[in-house]
C-alpha cells in the first residue's frame, strides 16, 4: 500500500493488437455518425474539383468581392481596367508569335493584377467607411437617386401594360 492507505494501480503491459482493435471499433462508431467524418467544405470542394483549398478560397473572395457597391467614379474606374484587360486578352488570342505571345501574358497578369489591387483598395475604403459610419443608407442611395433623375435598373414602379399594374380601376377592353 501507498503512504495514505490507498493501494497502488498495476496496469497491464500495452497490448498493440488491443489498441488496434479499439482504434477499428472508435472509426467504425465515427463512421456510423453522419458528423463525424465531417471535414471543412473547403477540403471536400477541393477533392472533388482537383484544386487546392487555397485556390478554392482566392475564388470564394474574388465572388464575395463582387458583391462590393461601387460609386459612380469607382464603377468607371473599375470599366476602364477591365477594358484594359479585354483589350490585352484579345491581342492575346491572335497573337501568333510565341516570344510576343508571353510578352503580352505577363502584361495581362499584371493589368489583372492592377483590378484586384484597385478591388482591394476599394474593399478597404468600404471598410473604412463603414467603420467611421460613413455608409449611406438604402433609403438614402435612393433619396440621392431620385434628386439626380437617376433612378437605376432597381427603381421599381412602372407599369404592368396590357394586364394591370396601372393605377386606379381596371381597364378591360
Amino acid at each position: 500500500m501507498a503512504e495514505g492507505g490507498r493501494p497502488k494501480l498495476v496496469l497491464k503491459p500495452r497490448n498493440e493488437e488491443a489498441a488496434k482493435k479499439a482504434e477499428e471499433d472508435r472509426a467504425q462508431k465515427l463512421a456510423n455518425n453522419p458528423f463525424g467524418a465531417a471535414k471543412p467544405r473547403e477540403a471536400v470542394l477541393a477533392s472533388r474539383t482537383g484544386k487546392t483549398e487555397q485556390e478554392i478560397l482566392k475564388e470564394a473572395v474574388r465572388h464575395e468581392r463582387l458583391r462590393l457597391r461601387l460609386s459612380a467614379q469607382q464603377l468607371e474606374e473599375k470599366e476602364a481596367l477591365e477594358a484594359l484587360v479585354a483589350e490585352v486578352k484579345e491581342q492575346v488570342d491572335k497573337e501568333e508569335d510565341e516570344s510576343r505571345r508571353k510578352a503580352l501574358e505577363t502584361l495581362l497578369e499584371e493589368r489583372e493584377g492592377a483590378v484586384d489591387a484597385l478591388m482591394d483598395k476599394f474593399a478597404h475604403m468600404a471598410l473604412d467607411a463603414a467603420a467611421r459610419g460613413e455608409v449611406q443608407r438604402p433609403s438614402e442611395r435612393r433619396a440621392a437617386q431620385a434628386a439626380a433623375g437617376d433612378y437605376g435598373d432597381d427603381a421599381g414602379g412602372g407599369g404592368g401594360g396590357r394586364y394591370g399594374g396601372g393605377r386606379g380601376g381596371s381597364s378591360y377592353g
